[in-house]
């Protein structure tokens, strides 16, 4: 009888153990195990039914619970151009840009027109471009985050430097948009868009007579390679009116060949507002065609070796230079036992940006056997190099011709007829 007895207490056993497991709440970890084991087992679910984990959009995305805001929602289209404008009413660039993004990859027909819309909203905040220069400056910012070649949207960057009177961030704008201007009528809008840039600055600054500034504004326009013949003959009268004849006469030699401004030239550059430097020369022996100076070669570079009112001085040739300059360290160091007058101070537009410097007249230059006199020069305060301490500039050469033999490193100079 002892083994009826096992059996009843097994059965009791099982009976009670299938009544508890029918009845066991089944806990969210268990169900993520029993579910994991599944999966691995076997899968049943067609690939194109299955639902994919995204990332919420963010909230001003989300329209209407649009889980894209170029799907439909209950037949209904959805209405780009309308959800565009919401966003710039909301001043959410981001949102808007990623909006057109969208129109273009899938090439709906709303691109141009929300990309007009875009361009429109920023002019009308250039209506008061103090008031909205934040927000002016989120819009165009977002946008060339994603398109930073577009040259429409360079140009209304460059305007509200001009309008916020950065100048020197317009200029550098242009330039780049002039970079990024790919075909005839991009580069012919940069131009257009320059010139007017260019008399809106000039008329802003000259009522307020601020010559200096509106100069070194001129200076630095012609890194962007858009300066005009007829800006440069405005540089010959701005430099008239600070008295700096010989860059004047720089500027006025680049439209020497331009008959159609000649007249204008002989208003400016009165003969008796011309003065030459003097000059002294040793006239070079018979069995020497032409004198010739050697230069110390310094990568593309060269130096030369002149004396500044008796001091030897090296200077790195450089043609890009109105002026010959020298650094303000340098200049300390040799002042005290040389002839210098003070002319002025006077803005410089260097690598590092604008600076001030000071204007001397130097008693006697000498370069090779030609010895000049009463010679501008320009001291600024910037790094001395090891190989050189100025600039030798074009107020000097110009009164040569010259000639660099890049191969044998000399400087030929003849000098230049009346």
């Amino acid at each position: 009888m002892k083994w009826l007895l096992y059996f009843s207490t097994a059965t009791i056993i099982l009976l009670t153990g299938y009544w508890l497991g029918a009845n066991k709440q089944i806990t969210p970890k268990d169900f993520t195990q029993q579910h994991n084991v599944n999966t691995e087992k076997t899968e049943t679910t067609p690939a194109h039914q299955k639902t994919r984990s995204t990332p919420p959009l963010p909230e001003a995305v989300r329209i209407e619970k649009e889980s894209s805001p170029l799907n439909t929602q209950k037949n209904k289209p959805f209405d780009v151009t309308s959800v565009f404008l919401k966003h710039l009413e909301r001043q959410d660039y981001t949102a808007a840009t990623r909006l057109f993004i969208d129109s273009l990859n899938n090439a709906l027909s709303d691109s141009p027109t929300l990309k007009s819309l875009y361009i429109a909203h920023i002019q009308q905040l250039l209506n008061q471009p103090q008031k909205n220069n934040e927000r002016i400056s989120n819009a165009i910012q977002t946008y060339l985050g994603d398109f930073y070649d577009d040259t429409e949207m360079l140009l209304l960057l460059a305007k509200q430097y001009a309008y916020s009177n950065d100048f020197y961030g317009m200029l550098n704008t242009l330039q780049l948009s002039k970079s990024y201007a790919y075909t005839n009528e991009q580069q012919r809008v940069v131009t257009t868009a320059h010139n007017e840039f260019i008399h809106y600055t000039d008329t802003l600054l000259s009522e307020k007579e601020q010559w200096e500034k509106l100069i070194s504004i001129y200076q630095h326009s012609k890194n962007t390679g858009l300066l005009r013949e007829q800006d440069i003959l405005r540089l010959v009268e701005l430099h008239m009116k600070q008295d700096e004849t010989f860059i004047a006469l720089d500027y006025a030699d680049k439209l020497k060949d331009k008959q159609q401004w000649q007249e204008a030239l002989a208003a400016l550059l009165p003969q008796n507002k011309l003065p030459q430097a003097k000059t002294t020369e040793t006239e070079p022996s018979e069995n020497q065609e032409e004198p010739s100076i050697d230069l110390q070669k310094v990568a593309d570079q060269f130096i030369i070796t002149t004396l500044l009112s008796g001091n030897e001085t090296k200077l790195l040739i450089d043609t890009g230079a109105s002026i010959t300059t020298v650094s303000k360290k340098y200049f300390e160091s040799i002042k005290r036992r040389s002839r210098f007058t003070y002319q002025k101070k006077q803005n410089f537009l260097t690598a590092n940006g604008e600076t001030t410097g000071e204007i001397y007249t130097a008693d006697t230059f000498q370069i090779g056997q030609y010895l000049l006199t009463d010679i501008e020069i320009a001291v600024i305060d910037f790094p001395t190099s090891q190989h050189s301490s100025g600039l030798l500039g074009m107020n000097v050469l110009r009164n040569f011709k010259f000639e660099i033999d890049q191969i044998n490193a000399t400087l030929t100079l003849k000098k230049a007829s009346p």
